[in-house]
């Protein structure tokens, strides 16, 4: 079980209505411990446990709420 933090720069995030949806379709997966958000850099990063979700399915999710997915990476925190 790795915990991974995945970076995602988006498009079309431009409000609160935007983060709320954006954090609502993430936080629905098993292993999604927190979402955050930065619309002034489209940015949301996703904190989750490797054995629940992957990159690849967030990822997908962002798609298929409507914010294309411009970049992309992870850390993954070694404890």
């Amino acid at each position: 079980m790795a915990k991974v933090s995945a970076y995602f720069t988006i498009e079309n995030f431009s409000d609160k209505q935007d983060q709320a949806v954006i954090k609502k379709g993430l936080d629905t997966f098993a292993g999604v411990n927190s979402v955050s958000t930065n619309k002034e850099q489209h940015c949301v990063v996703v904190d989750y446990d490797s054995s629940g979700v992957s990159q690849k399915k967030l990822s997908a999710r962002l798609e298929e709420l409507g914010y294309p997915v411009k970049a992309e990476r992870q850390e993954l925190h070694v404890m």
